[in-house]
């Protein structure tokens, strides 16, 4: 079983919005114009992908704003997302 944790700030407070992986963790950020989101797990980039569009598809059906994904359309694609060590 893996473990995801999710976090969700105001945009424009804080962290980079860079994607990256350490010690065998990776980190996937993406925002959607009002609220920054991470995910954090030892999934690797193109595992948590889904789970970004849900959570993506789910801000929309609750009636937020339409999110812009800083990476390619539906929202995230693993060629679109840089890791680094």
């Amino acid at each position: 079983a893996h473990v995801v944790n999710v976090f969700v700030w105001p945009d424009g407070v804080g962290a980079s919005k860079a994607s990256t992986a350490r010690h065998g963790y990776n980190l996937l950020r993406w925002h959607d114009g009002a609220m920054q989101y991470a995910a954090v797990s030892d999934l690797n980039a193109e595992e948590l992908m889904p789970l970004a569009r849900l959570l993506r598809a789910s801000a929309q059906a609750a009636g937020s704003a339409a999110p812009e994904c800083p990476y390619a359309s539906p929202c995230l694609s693993a060629s679109d997302v840089k890791l680094s060590a």
